[in-house]
């Protein structure tokens, strides 16, 4: 049996210290223990302590982030996988890939290929293919064209259409060499297409380079939100789509009654669908993103208006300065007080970026 250092009961104590009350625990060898906590009813216990039964009022919008962050926590909860595959898809980087073939021996194949580097998920039919694609969300779907139940061509249609899953990228296995079926591959939205019998070394580079462009998105994010110089290349849509958002968000943060709804309206998506291409594009969730586009309003404000760090950071609607600092730090790699010394000099505010 694993121990521990006792940290959790030395924060309960204190806690319990301040309340005023006590706490014990009785133990029995081979059974286990039992800590009761005790408490005083009433307030008059409590000496030279304000007490209020007034609730500050808190906007929509940060109820709806506290949910936003619940679901992410429990994205997993609705899925039926194994406590094993939990632990092993929360415990590692590697990226997922949906394998959809009829052919056993070659879905067997394709699994080995990939299994060592990648999360695998498999089907044997499109219409399997395309039930895994909306439970596991996988980075990349690689699918074989012809197959009964669906095949590779409108799983690829059905995918590109849906809104939630149209970003992930969908590699078309064939061993047709008709190039109509090529053609009609890519007029359904294929990312690459591939013939039969294919080299192992070629294939695992297509994959490669498909997910290293996933990776570029998250670098673009990062450099658009950390106001440097983007150099990456991503695609036109990622960008105008990532620029309507920090507009939205930088145009709303004063207002209380702004919510998630509105947000996903003046994008013209759904929820899940903005929580997703969000998700793309910054790998982070809908909360994440927001406070990452109101720590960067703030670090704007301090770059090129006379306003200190508490000023700044409660501009942009955060109460707890020391909260603010963390997260500052956490997404520039630095304190305020060193991200301003460093860059107000170099800030350029009409192309908001440093030079």
């Amino acid at each position: 049996m694993e121990t521990g250092f006792g940290i959790g009961l030395y924060i309960v104590k204190y806690f319990v210290d301040k309340h005023k009350g006590s706490v014990s625990c009785t133990s029995e060898l081979g059974k286990g223990s039992v800590f009761k906590l005790t408490f005083l009813k009433g307030n008059s216990h409590f000496e030279d302590v304000e007490i209020t039964t007034e609730i500050p009022q808190r906007s929509q919008l940060f109820n709806e982030l506290i949910v936003d962050e619940i679901e992410e926590n429990n994205s997993f909860s609705n899925t039926s996988v194994s406590e094993n595959d939990f632990q092993r898809i929360m415990l590692t980087d590697k990226r997922t890939v949906l394998i959809i073939d009829d052919n056993a021996e070659i879905r067997a194949y394709l699994i080995k290929l990939f299994s060592e580097n990648y999360i695998v998920y498999s089907a044997e039919n499109g219409e399997e293919g395309l039930k895994l694609t909306k439970k596991h969300m996988p980075d990349l779907v690689i699918s074989d064209i012809t197959m009964e139940e669906m095949d590779g061509l409108e799983l690829c249609r059905k995918i590109k259409e849906n809104p939630a899953l149209s970003h992930i990228p969908v590699i078309l296995l064939t061993a047709s060499k008709n190039p109509e079926t090529h053609l009609q591959g890519i007029s359904d939205g294929a990312d690459d297409y591939i013939t039969k019998p294919f080299d192992d070394d070629i294939l695992v580079a297509r994959v490669e380079s498909l997910l290293r462009n996933r990776s570029n998105l998250r670098t673009y994010f990062l450099d658009s939100i950390t106001l440097k110089e983007n150099t990456q290349k991503v695609p036109v849509e990622y960008q105008e789509i990532l620029k309507k958002c920090i507009d939205i968000v930088e145009a709303n943060i004063h207002k209380r009654d702004f919510t998630i709804k509105n947000f996903a309206l003046e994008m013209g998506m759904s929820h899940r669908t903005l929580y997703t291409k969000i998700k793309i594009i910054s790998g982070q969730t809908l909360n994440a993103f927001i406070r990452s586009v109101r720590i960067r309003r703030a670090a704007m404000l301090m770059l090129t208006e006379d306003i200190n760090i508490t000023q700044a950071s409660a501009e942009v609607g955060f109460e707890d300065p020391k909260y603010f600092r963390q997260q500052f730090v956490k997404l520039f790699g630095m304190t305020p007080s060193e991200y301003i010394k460093k860059y107000k000099s170099s800030f350029n505010a009409d192309l908001n970026i440093i030079k």
